[in-house]
């Protein structure tokens, strides 16, 4: 759908391009496209360089989603075709014909014509004896650039559709003077290439005032009859194509456009694009009355750019005639690239766990079945070319069947044809060597310490980015290297490696893991590492986001010893493994900071172990959270960092071991942390690594943490796009219970089961997603077997497993004044008690 709104988009745009070009149509033009904010370009590797086929003018359409047209990199190497013709016919370097045509100043070429010297130091070149041979062009030249500002269409109702409006028109001009000088001039010239010229200058300057019947006039009577197709008649037949489209004679407009497209080689977008906007479009028309080969295969080349999704028919018209044709190569290139983005996947994500269906976790795999028939037909094509005894340019053709065979992950025969490529021109061998490259890495059974050094010493340049390269670059050939490489470490068990190649150690905050966080330390500490080990772990270190330049230097001040300490610390306070945690915090050096709030490690107060009275997270603590029994644990201090929390943790469970009331209070604010410190709870943020409660990524419901489990079958590939934090309510419940057990007070039972009932309805929330997941409810509703009223009865099921024990009793202890305080503020226990 994106994609055919911004065909539709781009089309609109494009509606007044032909009408609205200016005298820039014999020097030069350009045009942009701008969308909304989706850029599906940058969604798939590039691997294979599409300007491989080394033909400008055609570099417009190969593959693009971004934008209508390819962006081309290699523009400064498709020459202007209007200059090529002036530095012929003036004799006169490429350079020399560019500048007087596009940059000398009209008053220069008039100074010279009247034999006097200008400062132009660029003008050296027009000698006396330049001038004396090239009279006739430099005062066409002259009268050309005296129309250039006002070679711009006559709105018919004063708006401009392309681009702003122009500062003057033709309307400006003395529109039978001009055409009497440029007629008498014609007439008075000897040579073709200048009449032409003039005679082109008559067309436009009628097609633009919207004289379109005059305009094909003028082109019969002033270009076609002089029976010479310079590259200015098919200029001038593009505007008669325009007049012909002004008069509604649109079938003959767009044959005229598509013979502009034919034999320009810079405007083949434009004429394009005034056959797009045209009505009437009928390319198999055309191609009844085209002529040349040439024009054969840019009408095949068309039909398979409009085919999109597969080009190959299109493609095997073209070879049938002509196996050399550059139309086949940007077809091939284009089908390659297609299939590169539906193979060779930049993420893995569906909704459902799509990993176990694919047997083998070694990357690429295509979870695109589609997409393999569209590959066995490119294979097969591809693979005729580069066997026809008839093509010239086995290269292109053996380096585009064994790419093919690479994404097959057929790697012997992708290295057989890749062998016979022999051109050493920088486009086919620049693509061959990565190729080669590609092959070598991902063929490999496992990485061994061996092959890491022919990484470090091989291809080093392609592994690590330089310091001026952007730290979030993720769509090249080395982000593909570090997929694969990442993919093979976890299945061979190399966690560390696995997940540094890909995230710094902060990422690991979205989905704590103590067994990836040792297998980090493990290989941090590790003695004598190699290059490529020490690689890996720099990227311990997070990127330092404020620094400006260069954009991915590391922060400087960053502890990892005390970094892990404080996560594996935090990890089992979450674990409600207190001692453990005691023992990992203390080697946190203390730090003293100039405020109350909390940053992460220090501060947190002394409310954790309190229950909220009112839901609201943004909320200050003060109106929120209450407190009690806090005389009767002294030791419990106004602000702990984490270490001081653990101790009191340990302090609180030894206390909570026993059979009296001082245990039943120790239990329940037990109890009340672990439920604060859950994603449900006020101090959410306390054990999840960030320095306030606010809404984030890792709050979210529990079904969009799902799809982490899919790229974890393959790779730790953006470990923190989706957070991992499923809370195990059992852990306050066993204090929570205990409490209830053991007090003999009524109003703390109370408070510990109305606490509890929070816990329960935590489970509820956790144990509704684990159904969904283990039913399949989703995957039902997106495959269609589920209608939308089917999927929502199912969840109301799903959530109901779960009962309200709890609830029911706090219900006995009516007679408390924490009950009329609960069922004042808790609307969801006065309705239960009404209605249950």
């Amino acid at each position: 759908m994106k994609k055919t709104i911004l065909f539709l988009l781009i089309v609109i745009l494009s509606s007044w391009v032909s009408i609205n070009r200016t005298n820039k149509d014999i020097i030069t033009e350009e045009a942009s496209f701008c969308g909304p904010g989706y850029y599906p370009d940058h969604e798939y590797y590039n691997l294979f360089a599409q300007e491989v086929i080394d033909a400008p003018s055609y570099n417009p359409f190969l593959l693009s989603y971004d934008s209508f047209y390819y962006s081309s990199k290699n523009i400064s190497n498709l020459k202007n075709e209007n200059i090529e013709d002036w530095q012929k016919y003036l004799n006169i370097s490429y350079d020399e014909a560019h500048y007087l045509v596009f940059k000398s100043a009209r008053k220069d070429l008039q100074s010279l014509l009247n034999k006097n010297t200008v400062e132009d130091k660029n003008l050296a070149f027009v000698t006396s004896k330049f001038i004396k041979k090239q009279k006739q062009a430099l005062l066409y030249l002259s009268y050309a650039k005296y129309l250039e500002p006002y070679m711009a269409v006559i709105s018919q109702n004063e708006g401009y559709y392309w681009g702003e409006k122009p500062v003057h028109t033709v309307a400006e001009l003395d529109y039978k003077k001009v055409f009497t000088v440029l007629k008498n001039s014609w007439k008075a010239e000897k040579d073709k290439e200048l009449k032409l010229r003039y005679g082109y200058q008559m067309v436009r300057l009628a097609h633009y005032n919207l004289n379109f019947s005059d305009a094909i006039s003028y082109f019969k009577e002033y270009v076609e009859s002089l029976n010479y197709k310079g590259i200015m008649y098919y200029y001038a037949l593009d505007q008669k194509g325009g007049a012909e489209r002004g008069l509604g004679n649109f079938i003959q407009a767009n044959y005229d456009f598509f013979q502009f497209f034919s034999h320009t080689k810079n405007l083949k977008e434009q004429a394009y694009n005034s056959m797009m906007v045209t009505q009437d479009l009928d390319f198999e028309n055309i191609l009844k009355q085209v002529k040349t080969e040439d024009e054969k295969n840019d009408i095949y080349l068309i039909l398979g750019r409009k085919a999109f999704n597969n080009p190959i028919s299109s493609f095997e018209k073209i070879i049938a005639q002509s196996p050399n044709a550059v139309q086949a190569k940007v077809l091939m290139a284009r089908a390659i690239n297609q299939l590169e983005r539906d193979i060779l996947k930049l993420n893995y994500d569906c909704y459902y766990d799509c990993g176990e269906q694919i047997a083998s976790k070694r990357l690429p795999v295509s979870t695109a079945e589609d997409a393999i028939p569209f590959l066995n037909q490119t294979l097969d094509a591809s693979k005729k070319q580069a066997e026809n005894a008839k093509v010239t340019d086995k290269d292109y053709w053996n380096l585009t069947t064994a790419y093919l065979y690479f994404i097959q992950k057929k790697y012997d025969m992708a290295t057989s044809y890749l062998a016979k490529v022999a051109s050493t021109t920088s486009n086919y061998e620049s693509q061959k060597n990565k190729l080669e490259m590609l092959i070598h890495i991902t063929e490999q059974p496992k990485i061994t310490s061996e092959f890491e050094e022919v990484l470090m010493n091989k291809y080093k340049i392609n592994l690590i980015p330089t310091k001026d390269e952007l730290y979030w670059n993720r769509n090249g050939t080395r982000d593909f290297i570090l997929d694969i490489l990442a993919n093979r470490y976890l299945i061979q068990g190399d966690t560390a490696k696995s997940f540094l190649l890909h995230n710094d150690i902060t990422a690991l905050e979205y989905g704590p893991d103590i067994n990836i966080l040792k297998a980090i330390e493990k290989l941090y500490y590790k003695k004598d590492k190699s290059d490529f080990e020490n690689f890996v772990v720099e990227n311990i270190v997070p990127v330092d986001h404020l620094q400006q330049e260069p954009r991915n230097s590391r922060l400087q001040s960053f502890n990892f010893p005390e970094y892990a300490a404080i996560m594996k610390g935090t990890i089992y306070i979450r674990q409600g493994k207190f001692k453990r945690a005691e023992n990992e915090l203390k080697q946190v050096v203390p730090y003293s900071v100039s405020t109350s709030e909390f940053d992460g490690y220090a501060n947190i107060p002394n409310t954790v172990f309190g229950y909220n009275q009112i839901e609201c997270f943004e909320c200050p603590a003060s109106t929120t959270m209450v407190i009690d029994y806090l005389k009767d644990f002294k030791f419990i201090p106004r602000l702990m960092d984490k270490h001081n929390l653990a101790k009191s943790l340990i302090k609180l469970e030894q206390l909570s071991r026993k059979k009296n009331l001082l245990a039943a209070k120790a239990s329940y604010l037990l109890g009340n942390f672990f439920f604060n410190t859950s994603i449900y709870g006020y101090y959410r943020h306390i054990l999840t690594y960030e320095v306030n409660n606010y809404y984030t990524e890792k709050y979210r419901d529990i079904e969009r943490k799902l799809n982490m489990t899919i790229s974890s079958k393959y790779y730790f590939k953006d470990y923190n796009w989706y957070a991992n934090y499923t809370d195990d309510f059992s852990l306050p419940l066993i204090h929570l219970d205990k409490a209830i057990l053991i007090s003999k007070d009524k109003e703390l039972t109370a408070k510990a089961l109305f606490a509890a009932a929070k816990c329960e309805q935590g489970q509820s929330y956790n144990g509704w997603a684990n159904t969904i997941e283990n039913n399949s409810i989703r995957e039902k509703y997106h495959n269609g077997s589920l209608n939308f009223e089917e999927y929502q009865i199912a969840l109301v099921n799903a959530k109901n497993v779960y009962k309200r024990t709890y609830f029911k009793k706090l219900k006995e202890f009516d007679n408390t004044s924490f009950y009329d305080k609960v069922i004042s503020n808790c609307l969801y226990f006065s309705h239960y008690v009404d209605n249950y």
